[in-house]
């Protein structure tokens, strides 16, 4: 598919690595559409600097994806200002450590209701618009752990498997025409508060002896969209880390 021109929703796009690929997207002539919870003024200051570049302001779309409600209505607004939707980029989600026997239900159900019950929700609406139109693409931002499943983050670590799981599943109810796939980052864009120790720690785990930037999942991302005869596929964007293992 040619990036230039092609309707481009990228959700939890307001800052981080989402900022970045629907910024990316748009320099290379995307019409982008951001979507932001409650990073709401983040959201408006990344579609002011995409105007400032691209010639138009980009629609903005707010909500909570792990509510029905939300896709509809997004569905909606992407209907009435760009008529379709060709890419779906999924970057949304919530992450954070969880020591496993003091992890409590409600802990549990918001990793399962953000990060598999929001792409679910996702894939009714929007893969099924996909699938009447005949065309195009979801691209869904996993994480290794999805493989991994550190110690420290099981329940993250089982909410990114069933997204994995989901994915797969609907490449191929969504195939001929429709392509599904999952970028899964490793270490990229460690988070904040992350000590000196810890950083060397993480890098030694690492084959390629760097930790990932925002840059490495665009051109992933990149390269999904643009090209067509990819489906079902998870790709690693960890410089080797998922060769060895490690706990987390």
């Amino acid at each position: 598919m040619e990036i230039k021109g092609c309707r481009v929703l990228v959700t939890g796009s307001a800052k981080r690595v989402g900022k970045e690929i629907v910024v990316e997207l748009a320099r290379l002539g995307a019409m982008v559409m951001i979507h932001a919870f409650r990073s709401r003024k983040e959201a408006a200051e990344t579609a002011s600097e995409i105007e400032a570049f691209a010639g138009y302001r980009p629609l903005v779309l707010h909500g909570d994806i792990s509510l029905v409600e939300t896709w509809t209505a997004m569905n909606s607004e992407i209907e009435e200002h760009h008529g379709g939707l060709d890419v779906w980029v999924h970057n949304a989600s919530t992450f954070s450590a969880t020591p496993f026997f003091s992890t409590s239900e409600d802990e549990w159900q918001q990793f399962m209701d953000v990060n598999l019950k929001g792409a679910f929700l996702g894939c009714q609406v929007l893969g099924e618009r996909m699938k009447r139109a005949g065309r195009g693409k979801i691209i869904a931002i996993g994480d290794v752990a999805a493989e991994l499943v550190w110690p420290s983050y099981i329940p993250y670590s089982v909410s990114r498997a069933g997204m994995h799981a989901l994915m797969r599943g609907m490449a191929q109810l969504l195939a001929p025409h429709v392509q599904v796939n999952v970028v899964a980052p490793g270490p990229v864009l460690l988070p904040d508060g992350t000590d000196k120790a810890e950083r060397q720690r993480i890098l030694e785990t690492i084959p390629l002896q760097r930790i990932g930037t925002p840059e490495d999942v665009v051109k992933a991302v990149r390269f999904l969209v643009e090209s067509d005869f990819i489906t079902g596929q998870v790709i690693r964007v960890d410089g080797g880390r998922s060769l060895r293992g490690a706990e987390c």
